[in-house]
């Protein structure tokens, strides 16, 4: 017995009879107990909606992993996701950690209600079925790391992508450099094929859009691809091989940074003297300390705690979507420097960067 079935036999809407299970404002108190009562008689009584239709407070965050999200062990992903555990254990609740590829077959708002939890912490990138589900859903949602602007009332926590792109490009504007490029991953988000890409997360959307701002307030070049690569290793490939490469390149993360920095190492260039490269995120400790690189420090402890208490504190009753953007720090590392100079480089390589 699903909520839908249980809507189907009394004509209501779904998003009415979930919020009468879950004992949420909006419905009606003679509605309330028809749902109630006709809950009862068809045996819609799992044992968490039983302790929920007696009064019972949920004490479980349901966390649903995006589709970029590959798994735990993910550099980024994976301390993640301890981070918004311990935020959760702090004010008294568990976290069950969901996917909807695991319930194709049932909405993901369904299945939280189903396992009793509060409300849905959204990680990462979701698919417009997750997100109008939760945007129907009278359970309290909160995205966490990616924002969907075609869902507005969906509340969201995330860093100030904008604002760090924008001060680490700034770095490098003021080492000298006119000549700039952006890369970044754009693979499809999942193995489906989805039309939505990397650089359409809103994190890398933003933060493209920071450093086109501080190149384009500064007069200076935005060096780019003759086609749209979605490896960063061939953007690379094809951007170092121009005759007026960048001297600085602005990756989208510190691992697109990685890709980029093996990508020069095999056709010679040496970082930072022949070219400056940044990052964003600053979660890899090793990454960043072999690479020496200067990249953008998200703060994902201060994202968690931020994301727990919006999602447990918010006015049920509250017209106003929240909108919370965390601050990001510049880490200067050794991966950037002054540009170098033209008649400094070996002429072998000027000559294989213009064949």
């Amino acid at each position: 017995m699903k909520i839908i079935d249980l809507a189907a036999r009394l004509g209501l809407d779904k998003s009415t009879v979930s919020r009468a299970l879950n004992n949420r404002p909006g419905v009606a108190p003679e509605t309330r107990e028809k749902i109630t009562r006709m809950a009862q008689e068809m045996g819609y009584r799992p044992n968490v909606h039983g302790q929920q239709l007696r009064g019972w407070k949920s004490t479980t965050l349901g966390l649903v992993l995006g589709g970029n999200v590959p798994h735990l062990s993910s550099l980024f992903f994976g301390p993640f996701t301890l981070k918004l555990y311990g935020a959760a254990a702090e004010r008294g609740y568990d976290l069950l950690i969901l996917s909807h590829e695991h319930h194709p077959d049932e909405s993901i708002a369904d299945v939280l209600v189903r396992r009793g939890a509060f409300g849905g912490i959204l990680l990462g990138w979701q698919s417009d079925d997750v997100l109008a589900a939760m945007s129907d859903s009278p359970l309290p949602c909160i995205q966490v790391d990616n924002y969907a602007a075609d869902f507005p009332t969906l509340d969201y926590v995330c860093s100030d992508n904008r604002t760090g792109a924008y001060e680490i490009t700034r770095h490098l504007l003021d080492q000298g450099h006119r000549r700039l490029a952006y890369i970044a991953d754009r693979r499809p988000v999942d193995e489906q094929g989805e039309v939505a890409m990397m650089m359409g997360l809103s994190p890398f959307r933003e933060r493209y859009e920071g450093f086109q701002q501080v190149v384009t307030e500064a007069g200076a070049q935005e060096i780019v691809c003759d086609d749209n690569p979605q490896l960063p290793e061939e953007s690379a490939r094809q951007l170092l091989s121009r005759p007026n490469a960048p001297t600085a390149i602005v990756a989208a993360s510190d691992g697109v940074a990685a890709s980029v920095s093996q990508v020069a190492q095999s056709m010679g260039r040496q970082v930072p003297r022949d070219l400056s490269l940044t990052g964003f995120d600053d979660v890899d400790p090793h990454l960043v300390e072999k690479l020496k690189l200067t990249t953008v420090r998200v703060d994902q402890l201060a994202q968690a705690h931020a994301a727990v208490g919006s999602l447990l504190d918010s006015d049920a009753e509250r017209d106003e979507r929240i909108e919370c953007r965390i601050p990001t720090e510049l880490i200067v590392r050794g991966s950037t420097a002054p540009p170098p100079d033209p008649a400094a480089v070996p002429k072998q390589r000027l000559s294989a960067a213009t064949n």
